[in-house]
């Protein structure tokens, strides 16, 4: 979402976006990754918007890229 929401000016109703994405830039993160990913599913899985995260791995010399596409093909299976 681009740009901010005034929460006072919009009253007691809070507004929330339809979609929500979270861009991961990563290098060398393997260690990392999956715990990332499970508490963004958590919290994706509580919120009543769409959530899509996108992982960047750059020039990653570990397995980070490799957990990237192994939790997107859990998650397309699921």
């Amino acid at each position: 979402m681009v740009g901010t929401i005034d929460l006072a000016a919009a009253g007691p109703q809070r507004l929330l976006p339809s979609h929500v994405s979270v861009a991961i830039p990563v290098r060398g993160e393997a260690e990392r990754l999956d715990r990332v990913l499970s508490v963004l599913t958590v919290a994706a899985e509580r919120s009543p918007c769409l959530a899509t995260a996108l992982v960047l791995a750059n020039n990653c010399t570990d397995d980070t890229a490799a957990i990237a596409r192994a939790r997107r093909l859990a998650m397309d299976l699921a």
